[in-house]
C-alpha cells in the first residue's frame, strides 16, 4: 500500500512541475523568481577570480547564493593579464582566471554546493587572431566554423585601415563598438556558430545562465533567437542606460526572454547615497526606482550596486562608482523586488560580508522574489521605509538617519549604521554551524621523498617559517593536515621541504578539500575527496540534500546522497521508467536505455522525504 500511496503522491506532484515547467520552458526571465547572485570578479581580479580560488570558496558561495556570474572565460590570446573582453576563441575556454578543465570543476563544485554559473558572453564584437579579421576556424561536434569578411557589419572602422579585409556584412543593427570587429547577426553562419557555442558553454562546460555583454551593440531580437536555441537558466542583458523605457524598449524587443541590469535604478540609488542623504530618489510612483518599479518589468529587472565596470576607481573610470553607504544600499536591494546582484568586491569586504549574508538570509527567510510586491510606507531625504511581502512571509526594511520603529509582530534580522531590516513570517532563519575543522589533503604525485605545509591567514604564518611542518602520510601517496578549529580560513603551499619544488599557493580556503599536484605548481581541486582505508573521508564531501551530476546526462549520471534512498525516474507522462535503490555515499544510474528527452528524479529516503529534480537525457 505505501508504494501505490507514495507513486500517487508522486504523479501529483510531478503534474504541478510538469505545468510549471511547461510555462518557464523557454523563458529565462524566470516568474517569483527568488535567486540572488554574486558577481565573482572585478576589474584585474586575476587572482582572486582564479578558477581554482573560487572553487576553495564554492561551499561559502553556496550557502548564500543562488547563482555565480563569473568573468569571460573564452581563450584571446592573453592568457596572463586579459579580462576577456576581446573575444578570439569560442570553443576553447582557455584564459587568464584558468584552464578549461579548472572551469569545469569549478562549475561543478558550485553545482555541488547549490550555485548555478552564468557565463559573461560577448557576441558583440570579436577579434582576430593575428590581424584585425582573421577569425580563427573551430569546429564543435563535427562541425567546424569558420568566418569571413562577410560576418562584419560593413561600417565597422576595419573599412578604412589599410592591409585588411574589407567588410561585406550587413548594416550594424545596434552601435558601433570600436574596439573589435562588429558582428553581423544577420547571417546566418554567426548565427548558427553562436547557437553552438551556447550549446557548448551549456552542455560541455556545465553554464545554466548567460549574461550578455554589450547588448546595445545589436538587436535585441536576436537575444530571443539565441536564448530560445540554449534555453538556459537565466539571461541577462548589460544595456547600459539610465532611462528606463530605453532598458524596457530592449527588454520588450527580445519577446522578454532576458532580464536586464536594472541601470536606472543603479543611477538612482547613486543619487540617493553619493553626496549625502535624498531618499527620495529611491522611489518612482511611489514604488522602488528603476524597473522594479513597474508591474510589468520589475520580474525582468537584475538590480545591483556596482559592478566591475561601474566600481572602478581608477581616474576616468568613476564616473559611475557608488560612494555612499554600502550596507545600506544593500539594505534597499535585498529587500525588493528584482534579482539582486552582489558584487564580490562588496560582499569579500571583511566590513561587509557578514552584515551582507545576514541580509540575504532575511530575503530568503520570508522569499522574496523578483515580483515582490512592494509598499512604501515613508520616504522622505532621510528616511526609507518599505514592507515588502515574499512566498512565505513579509518584511520591512528601514534606510536614513530618522527613527522609526516597525510593528510588533515584527522581528528584527539586521541591522547597521542607517538601516535594519525586520521580518513577519516566513521559514526561521537558522544560523549556519560550523562545518568542523578544516582538513586539506594532497596527493603527491611526483614521489616527493618528504612533503611539508607551509600555512598562514591574514595575521601571519600560523605552522612556523618556510617550508612548514610535515604533512601527516596517508595511503596512496596522499597527505594530510587538520587544522584546529579556530582556523576558519587558511592559505596553503605544499613543499618537498626546499625550494626545489613546490605547489602554487592554495588561497582562501574556509572548508576542507583535496588537491593534486600536476607537476606545474598548479594544485586543481578535486570535488569529492578519496575513501582511503586509513582514513574516513571528509565530513564537509556528505551533503544532506542529493545530488545529480551531470545534468543533462547522456549516459550515466552520479547521485550522491547522505543515506540510503528509493530513486525513480518519472518521464513527462507520469510513468515511472527505471526504479532503483541507492546507498549512502554515490550510486551511478544507467540511463542508457532512455529515449532522450525531460525526466523527473524522485529520490525518496528511509524517513520518506521526497525531492524531486529534473534531468534533461541527451
Amino acid at each position: 500500500m505505501k508504494k501505490n500511496f507514495t507513486t500517487k503522491i508522486k504523479t501529483f506532484v510531478l503534474a504541478f512541475l510538469m505545468l510549471g515547467y511547461a510555462l518557464n520552458f523557454k523563458a529565462q526571465a524566470p516568474a517569483q523568481c527568488t535567486d540572488v547572485v554574486l558577481q565573482a570578479f572585478g576589474w584585474d581580479s586575476y587572482q582572486l577570480s582564479k578558477w581554482t580560488n573560487l572553487n576553495a570558496m564554492a561551499s561559502e558561495i553556496g550557502a548564500n547564493f543562488d547563482m555565480v556570474w563569473l568573468p569571460p572565460s573564452g581563450n584571446d590570446l592573453n592568457p596572463s593579464n586579459s579580462m576577456g573582453y576581446l573575444p578570439v576563441y569560442y570553443f576553447n575556454q582557455n584564459s587568464s582566471f584558468g584552464s578549461q578543465a579548472e572551469l569545469i570543476l569549478l562549475i561543478s563544485s558550485l553545482k555541488n554546493n547549490g550555485a548555478r554559473a552564468m557565463a559573461d558572453v560577448v557576441i558583440n564584437h570579436r577579434n582576430g587572431a593575428t590581424n584585425w579579421t582573421d577569425f580563427p576556424s573551430e569546429t564543435y561536434k563535427g562541425l567546424t566554423y569558420s568566418w569571413g569578411s562577410e560576418t562584419i557589419c560593413n561600417g565597422d572602422e576595419v573599412k578604412d585601415a589599410a592591409g585588411q579585409a574589407t567588410p561585406t556584412g550587413a548594416n550594424d543593427t545596434g552601435e558601433n563598438y570600436a574596439a573589435a570587429r562588429d558582428i553581423d547577426h544577420t547571417n546566418s553562419n554567426v548565427q548558427n556558430t553562436i547557437k553552438a557555442y551556447l550549446d557548448f558553454l551549456k552542455n560541455e562546460i556545465g553554464y545554466d545562465g548567460w549574461r550578455y555583454d554589450l547588448v546595445k551593440g545589436f538587436s535585441g531580437n536576436f537575444i530571443e533567437m539565441y536564448n530560445n536555441s540554449a534555453n538556459a537558466h537565466l539571461s541577462v542583458g548589460e544595456f547600459w542606460d539610465g532611462n528606463y523605457d530605453y532598458v524596457k524598449g530592449w527588454i520588450d524587443a527580445t519577446n522578454k526572454t532576458s532580464t536586464a541590469f536594472d541601470f536606472p535604478q543603479k543611477y538612482q540609488i547613486n543619487k540617493a547615497f553619493n553626496n549625502g542623504l535624498n531618499l527620495t530618489e529611491l522611489v518612482w510612483a511611489g514604488q522602488p526606482a528603476g524597473l522594479a518599479h513597474h508591474a510589468t518589468t520589475k520580474r525582468y529587472a537584475m538590480t545591483f550596486i556596482d559592478n566591475h565596470d561601474t566600481g572602478r576607481s581608477d581616474a576616468g573610470h568613476d564616473h559611475s562608482r557608488f560612494t555612499g553607504n554600502v550596507l545600506a544600499a544593500h539594505a534597499f536591494i535585498l529587500s525588493g523586488p528584482g534579482i539582486p546582484c552582489v558584487w564580490i568586491n562588496h560582499w569579500n569586504n571583511t566590513n561587509y560580508k557578514a552584515k551582507i549574508n545576514e541580509l540575504i538570509a532575511a530575503r530568503k527567510k520570508v522569499g522574496l522574489h523578483s515580483e515582490s510586491p512592494v509598499t512604501v510606507n515613508h520616504s522622505a531625504s532621510d528616511i526609507y521605509v518599505a514592507t515588502a511581502t515574499g512566498l512565505s512571509g513579509s518584511l520591512i526594511v528601514k534606510i536614513g538617519t530618522a527613527a522609526y520603529s516597525a510593528p510588533d509582530d515584527y522581528q528584527l534580522q539586521t541591522s547597521g549604521p542607517d538601516y535594519a531590516v525586520w521580518t513577519k513570517g516566513g521559514q526561521e532563519i537558522v544560523e549556519p554551524t560550523p562545518a568542523g575543522p578544516i582538513k586539506v589533503q594532497f596527493k603527491n604525485t611526483d614521489n616527493w621523498s618528504q612533503v611539508k605545509i607551509y600555512a598562514w591567514t591574514d595575521s601571519g604564518a600560523i605552522l612556523g617559517d618556510w617550508p612548514g611542518i610535515p604533512a601527516t602520510t596517508e595511503a596512496d601517496n596522499w597527505v594530510s593536515y587538520l587544522f584546529d578549529e579556530s582556523v576558519t580560513k587558511v592559505n596553503v603551499v605544499f613543499n618537498n621541504g626546499s625550494n626545489e619544488a613546490q605547489t602554487g599557493d592554495i588561497t582562501n580556503i574556509t572548508s576542507s578539500g583535496c588537491y593534486v599536484f600536476n607537476g606545474h605548481k598548479a594544485v586543481p581541486l578535486i570535488t569529492d575527496c578519496p575513501q582511503l582505508s586509513t582514513y574516513a573521508p571528509v565530513a564537509s564531501v556528505t551533503k544532506a540534500v542529493p545530488t545529480i551530476f551531470p545534468n543533462p546526462a547522456t549516459k550515466t549520471i552520479t547521485i550522491s546522497f547522505a543515506q540510503g534512498a528509493t530513486v525513480d525516474i518519472i518521464n513527462i507522462n507520469g510513468s515511472i521508467v527505471l526504479s532503483k535503490s541507492i546507498m549512502e555515499g554515490s550510486t551511478s544510474v544507467d540511463l542508457s536505455n532512455l529515449q532522450p528527452g525531460l525526466y523527473f528524479v524522485v529520490i525518496e529516503d528511509e524517513n520518506g522525504n521526497t525531492s524531486v529534480e529534473k534531468l534533461l537525457k541527451k
